[in-house]
């Protein structure tokens, strides 16, 4: 009974993790794609494609894959324990 009550907590922590990855992500796309829609492409060959900015950003949704990857694995991973301990 301990175990599952520590797996189950893993998981909802998973869930969190999931959906608060998945909000990072959605709200750092958002606002690179309101920057970039703005801007014109036509520019020299010596100045940066990209402004910090728009990196900052870049990174972030990034960041928020990584928590949306980490978070997946903290409910699959848990629920195959419950799945092989509820078997026996």
């Amino acid at each position: 009974m301990f175990i599952e009550i520590i797996v189950i907590s893993v998981i909802v922590y998973g869930i969190f993790l999931a959906v608060k990855g998945h909000k990072i992500q959605y709200h750092a796309f958002s606002k690179l794609g309101a920057t970039l829609k703005n801007r014109e492409w036509v520019q020299k060959e010596s100045e940066q494609l990209l402004t910090t900015e728009e990196e900052v950003l870049f990174l972030t949704s990034l960041s928020g894959i990584r928590m949306k990857i980490i978070g997946v694995l903290l409910i699959a991973i848990p629920c195959s324990l419950l799945m092989l301990l509820n078997m026996f």
